[in-house]
C-alpha cells in the first residue's frame, strides 16, 4: 500500500489512538467519515466505539472475514459457519458479541476481501473482486495486524545457553498467548 503526501494529519496507528481519539475524542479532529484498515479486534472495537459516537465507519479487511463476520463455509448454517475450522486461541465468544453489536450499527460497514491500495486526499483507494474504488474519509486509522519476525529472533539464539521464542516473535496474538508461552518457557529453563 502506498501513502502519498496527503492532507491526512490524522493517519493514526493503534498506539496513537489511546492518546488521541480514546482519551480526548474530538469529532472536529476525527471528522464524520472514518475508514479503519484492519478488521481484527482493535479495528472492530474502535469502529464500534466511533460508530456509537455517530461517525460513519468503514472497516477494510483483506481477509475473507473478521472475528465478527467469519466467511461462510459450504454445508454449514450461517450461525455455525466455520466453527470447526477456528484455530486455537481464536476469540470466538468475543467475535459473537461483536457480531451482535454490528447488527445494531447501521453506520458501520465491513468490507472483507478488500485490499487497501493507497491513501489519497479524498480517502482510501481499495481493491476487491469488483476492481478499484475510493472510500471517502476524513480520517484513516491503521489497525492492521503484525507478522512475526522469526529470523530476527533466531539471530539472537547464540547469545545464551538456552533460547526460547515467546509472544509476537512466534505469532502475533494477544496478551494471554504471550504470557502463556512465556510461562511455559520459564518453567522449561534448565530442564532440557
Amino acid at each position: 500500500m502506498t501513502m502519498s503526501r496527503t492532507k491526512y494529519k490524522h493517519l493514526f496507528q493503534p498506539i496513537q489512538l489511546g492518546k488521541t481519539l480514546f482519551r480526548n475524542y474530538n469529532p472536529d479532529i476525527a471528522g464524520k467519515n472514518i475508514v479503519i484498515m484492519g478488521g481484527g479486534l482493535v479495528g472492530l472495537e474502535l469502529g464500534i466505539f466511533l460508530a456509537e459516537k455517530e461517525c460513519n465507519i468503514t472497516i477494510v479487511e483483506m481477509a475473507p472475514g473478521t472475528v465478527a463476520t467469519p466467511p461462510p463455509v459450504e454445508g454449514t448454517s450461517n450461525r455455525m459457519s466455520g466453527i470447526m475450522d477456528i484455530p486455537l486461541g481464536f476469540p470466538l465468544v468475543h467475535g459473537v458479541a461483536l457480531k451482535e453489536q454490528l447488527k445494531s450499527l447501521s453506520n458501520m460497514k465491513v468490507c472483507a476481501s478488500t485490499k487497501a491500495v493507497e491513501v489519497i486526499d479524498e480517502g482510501l483507494i481499495v481493491e476487491d473482486v469488483n476492481g478499484k474504488r475510493t472510500i471517502k474519509a476524513d480520517t484513516i486509522i491503521y489497525a492492521i495486524g503484525q507478522k512475526p519476525l522469526r529470523e530476527e529472533a533466531l539471530a539472537l539464539s547464540d547469545c545464551a545457553p538456552e533460547f526460547y521464542q515467546v509472544g509476537d516473535c512466534v505469532i502475533p496474538k494477544d496478551i494471554y498467548e504471550a504470557t502463556s508461552t512465556a510461562y511455559q518457557a520459564a518453567i522449561d529453563i534448565g530442564r532440557f
